[in-house]
């Protein structure tokens, strides 16, 4: 069964509106999506004030650490364009093998910036005395898993009624 239009129109809306934040924490952190009202305060309040990531001299006494929050922003909205792109390839798909493969792609792709944005951060794990290189390698291999799985294996639609 279809999905109907009014459910597609209300969670393209919903989607457009989480991937261009979600976005906007990937390469733009800190900054406010100039159609949200108070969006820059808004993400000020949870991220900190811009740079995000920089330490005010209060809170690098209070065992602040630079390039922490930044790293939260990125990952934070990586998850919320993949959580936008999910419940679109959902709506916007009536057959469940092709669904299948396409949640596979969203979520192999998801994977996949997830490994990158955590290794862009490797220097400051490093600098803490950690590692990120276990979610780095074990992401980016189910990411490319599954892309591989989206283009190398055959499907066939399945009958309808």
């Amino acid at each position: 069964m279809a999905v109907p239009t009014h459910v597609k129109v209300i969670v393209s809306i919903v989607s457009f509106i989480l991937a261009v934040a979600g976005s906007r924490d990937i390469f733009f952190p800190g900054s406010g999506v100039p159609f949200l009202p108070d969006d820059d305060k808004l993400i000020a309040t949870v991220f900190g004030e811009q740079p995000v990531g920089a330490c005010t001299p209060r809170e690098a006494k209070a065992g602040c650490r630079e390039g922490q929050m930044l790293f939260v922003s990125q990952l934070w909205g990586s998850m919320v364009v993949s959580l936008a792109a999910t419940k679109l390839a959902v709506v916007y798909h009536d057959e469940s093998t092709f669904l299948r493969r396409n949640l596979m792609a969203v979520l192999g792709v998801s994977d996949l910036i997830s490994s990158f944005i955590i290794y862009t951060h490797e220097g400051y794990f490093n600098g803490q005395g950690v590692s990120g290189m276990g979610f780095i390698l074990s992401l980016g291999i189910e990411g490319a898993v599954l892309l591989y799985d989206v283009v190398a294996r055959k499907r066939v639609a399945k009958k309808t009624k």
